[in-house]
């Protein structure tokens, strides 16, 4: 069989008749006989053939039309592929189909991400065939202690993979793409729908969804699930802080601080890709400062909702926010007036924290549009937009978006969703602390001191961030419960604990120089006897 050549001109239809003939065609059979073994085995071996051809091919491409056909070709045969090795899992219970399986969701990712490059330059390397390291993947898991939790959705269903030291979890449930869409979107709407004073119909609107939404996404995993969960969400799903959904059904006259919410037996970790998971290092740029670069702007009166989030106007809380941190790492922070654009861009490339507590705007239609505020200047210089966050120098282990909405922007196949967040990660960041949707400036304030508090403590970021959420709801009111106020906030990218030295407090260094003047004085005697 012939790789389609570089300079035919009818390439692309050349390469769909190819997938065609060497994935469809066998597959078509195999949905009718589904207990024909031989039939079962014959997809599988023309599905690799069809995949090895693919890359061959795509290795030759140069412009960003093929590109895009290539992607496209290999997002409509990913679910044949999927389909045919999760039936054969089913079947045989062989290990091996549940890797090959996490192989096709990596190299279509990997192929997509391409698609979207914003250069138009042909680079070989990138189209590499990806080759799943299943034992470093399974031992990552083990010394992390997590379980590992991938969904891709289609038309008329939605995969799940699941793998953790106790098994693997591997399943195609009839749950279509469409409606799951539609519920993420009931959900959140329901989360926005007056929090502060939710009644007793609208609360059991939000745990009727939230937990219709966990036995789909977490219940099938429960037999094999740690304590720590590595999440590769898909389409819809990537809008869904899952720390919200619940384990068991709730009624609207429950009080909130009692509702099983996940976050109660699991921390959250998102990542896009397994290869971001597998090949994670210290960045190749080192931040000269090891402290906080922390910035709160002052904004003019303006509309302000009633629920006081983040959405315009004078933020009330955010200065609280960043002064706490100076008493926890060592810290340079910036607030009111001085928190400037042109002193972020200078500074920020030599501090391995970046926290701005801040205004931000998610463009979901044209990600790259989006943008953080900061303190107006003479020079109307005062938005932070991504495509040129994309060019900043970011050396930073941890970069906090405490604003509204940060985690938000526009989804593209194959990157995620592009925005704040992609930008800052595509800079150089190494974790990334973003929001849902818009966030309570009060409650935003006290949640981000008690992650601070519990990074202090050297716990890892995903669960330094689990503690703040819990201890946010057993410390204020009930209604305060409400994932509205707390559940926004998500963790993504390395987990490993804050390489920063905590700030110790002015009482500390006073009893070191006690101890050391009582220890002095005491051998002073001792040797004048």
């Amino acid at each position: 069989m012939n790789a389609v050549g570089p300079n035919d001109p009818n390439r692309d239809l050349r390469l769909a008749d190819l997938y065609a003939s060497l994935s469809g065609n066998f597959f078509q059979h195999f949905l009718v006989e589904k207990q024909a073994r031989d039939l079962l085995h014959q997809a599988l071996r023309t599905d690799r053939l069809a995949r090895r051809h693919h890359y061959a091919y795509r290795e030759q491409l140069i412009h960003l039309r093929d590109i895009q056909t290539s992607a496209g070709i290999e997002d409509f045969s990913q679910r044949f592929s999927l389909a045919i090795l999760q039936e054969a899992y089913q079947q045989t219970k062989e290990v091996s189909y549940f890797f090959e399986a996490l192989e096709v969701l990596e190299q279509n990712k990997n192929i997509q991400l391409r698609a979207q490059l914003r250069v138009g330059q042909n680079q070989p390397a990138l189209w590499d065939e990806v080759a799943l390291d299943s034992k470093a993947l399974q031992t990552r898991l083990r010394q992390n202690q997590q379980t590992l939790v991938a969904f891709y959705s289609i038309e008329e269903a939605l995969f799940l993979l699941g793998l953790s030291d106790s098994g693997v979890v591997f399943k195609k449930i009839p749950f279509g793409e469409r409606r799951l869409v539609e519920l993420v979107g009931q959900l959140r709407a329901s989360i926005h729908d007056h929090p502060s004073e939710a009644s007793a119909e609208d609360l059991q609107v939000l745990a009727t969804i939230s937990h219709e939404l966990y036995q789909l996404l977490l219940q099938p995993i429960e037999g094999i699930a740690t304590s720590r969960l590595l999440l590769l969400p898909d389409g819809a799903l990537s809008y869904l802080p899952f720390s919200l959904l619940l384990q068991q059904g709730a009624t609207g006259d429950l009080s909130l601080n009692l509702w099983p919410f996940a976050i109660r037996s699991y921390s959250f970790n998102y990542r896009y890709t397994l290869e971001s998971y597998l090949n994670e290092k210290a960045s190749s740029m080192v931040a000269s400062r090891q402290a906080i670069l922390a910035f709160a702007p002052r904004f003019k009166a303006g509309y302000l909702r009633g629920d006081g989030t983040r959405s315009a106007g004078p933020l009330h809380e955010n200065a609280a926010e960043v002064a706490y941190l100076t008493g926890k790492f060592p810290c340079d922070a910036f607030i009111g007036d001085a928190a400037r654009l042109e002193v972020f861009r200078t500074l920020a490339p030599d501090y391995s924290i970046l926290h701005l507590a801040t205004h931000a705007v998610a463009n979901s239609t044209h990600g790259d549009f989006s943008f953080l505020t900061f303190a107006e200047s003479d020079t109307a210089d005062y938005q932070l937009e991504v495509e040129e966050i994309y060019q900043l120098p970011i050396a930073a282990e941890l970069v906090v978006l405490s604003a509204c909405e940060t985690g938000l922007g526009e989804w593209q196949a194959g990157e995620g969703i592009v925005g704040l967040e992609r930008a800052f990660i595509a800079a150089g960041a190494q974790s990334m602390v973003t929001t849902h949707w818009k966030i309570s400036d009060r409650a935003s304030a006290q949640l981000m001191q008690y992650f601070y508090d519990h990074l202090a403590n050297e716990l890892p970021k995903d669960e330094a961030l689990q503690q703040a959420q819990l201890q946010f709801m057993a410390t204020n009111e009930s209604w305060l419960s409400h994932p509205f106020f707390w559940a926004g906030f998500v963790q993504k990218g390395s987990t490993e604990p804050l390489s920063v030295t905590r700030q110790r407090p002015f009482w500390q260094w006073a009893g070191f120089l006690l101890l050391g003047l009582i220890v002095v004085v005491y051998i002073y005697r001792m040797f004048s006897k």
